[in-house]
């Protein structure tokens, strides 16, 4: 995708957008009649202004979140609400190193961090590779109306095969997850989807992982410590460990 790169530490990067700078021109020479010498500059500065307004307005939501829908901006959740380490990470459904983190580690992390109460883990799709993204994230939440999440989130992840190839279309998202037998009402599901009802929440979460300095996926936030890119189960330990320590709890969080 243009304006994306991969970064050492295996994180899908998105550069940072911005208005477009304006280059200092060459001085010119004052007029007589002086009518150009202000109608030039007019011109110049509307056209400034109209493009920062249009850039304002692709980055801006299109859409109010309804407010029933607000918890969402939070986040998924699993592990105890009064777990001593918080762990949020960003995702994106098409980034294939979350992919791999998601089927080979986060099983793990689940299993001897979150589960036993260590942490509690919250998961904020950050929907930027394309528009295949944005419906992942959608189908992803339509399941969450279920309580069905993070378990459709690990069936779209591991059905990951490239990026915006036409695999997570709406038809093949509700297709898959249909045939997953993870207990999803497949008619309560299309509706969600093909209805929209989780897309400003999506945009909103993408707005709001930019806004909190997000460049990258995976990215994971452990106790307040930001980390882009790709962690074994080793690594995770040792920052949950670290966080435990900094908390005055020296229990470690190995096997």
């Amino acid at each position: 995708m243009a304006g994306d790169k991969k970064e050492k530490g295996g994180a899908k990067r998105r550069q940072a957008g911005g208005p477009p700078r304006e280059g200092r021109g060459k001085a010119t020479a004052r007029r007589k009649g002086g009518a150009s010498s202000w109608l030039l500059p007019l011109g110049v500065l509307a056209l400034l202004v109209l493009a920062g307004l249009l850039w304002q307005a692709s980055r801006r939501p299109q859409e109010r979140v309804p407010s029933h829908l607000t918890g969402h901006l939070e986040g998924e959740t699993l592990g105890r609400p009064d777990a001593p380490v918080t762990v949020v990470e960003y995702a994106d459904y098409q980034c294939p190193v979350c992919a791999r983190w998601e089927t080979l580690v986060f099983p793990t992390v689940r299993k001897e961090l979150v589960d036993t109460g260590l942490v509690r883990f919250v998961f904020k799709p950050f929907s930027f590779i394309g528009r295949e993204s944005v419906w992942a994230a959608e189908a992803a939440l339509c399941a969450s109306d279920q309580g069905k999440f993070f378990e459709a989130s690990r069936v779209i992840f591991s059905n990951w095969n490239g990026e915006n190839r036409g695999n997570f279309t709406k038809p093949r998202l509700l297709s898959m997850l249909g045939q997953a037998g993870i207990g999803l009402d497949g008619a309560r599901l299309k509706e969600c989807l093909e209805s929209g009802r989780y897309s400003a929440v999506v945009e909103r979460l993408r707005a709001d992982a930019e806004a909190a300095g997000v460049r990258a996926t995976p990215t994971f936030v452990v106790d307040g410590e930001k980390i882009e890119g790709y962690l074994s189960a080793e690594e995770f330990r040792a920052k949950v460990e670290l966080a435990l320590e900094r908390k005055g709890m020296g229990r470690s969080p190995g096997p």
